[in-house]
């Protein structure tokens, strides 16, 4: 990923001023852009989750009620923006009555 440099004003440690002829030392760093992206396996993920969820008729908010995770982290997984730990693929299959592997079939 490309990076961009950036001028940042950094202080000198403490007890070390007096080694700078400046009280600060100017220096060009490089810092990495990050965009938000999607990976194919999130979006496909996302689809896996959003069919389930219709096809039990649910809102998000029900099944954030259900499942007991956040509404808008919800909203996340089903638009592949954010990445599902273990933990959360469990909570989620159970809430469909699913195995892991059940519920990530087809993904």
């Amino acid at each position: 990923m490309p990076g961009v440099a950036k001028t940042v004003l950094l202080t000198a440690p403490s007890g070390m001023a007096s080694t700078y002829k400046t009280p600060f030392v100017y220096r060009q760093i490089t810092v990495q852009q990050r965009k938000k992206s999607s990976s194919q396996l999130n979006v496909r993920f996302g689809k896996r989750l959003g069919s389930l969820r219709k096809e039990k008729g649910w809102s998000f908010t029900y099944l954030s009620e259900y499942s007991g995770l956040d509404t808008a982290f919800l909203h996340f997984l089903e638009h592949g923006t954010k990445e599902p730990c273990l933990n959360t693929l469990d909570i989620l299959a159970k809430s469909f009555d699913l195995s892991i592997s059940e519920f990530m079939k087809g993904v």
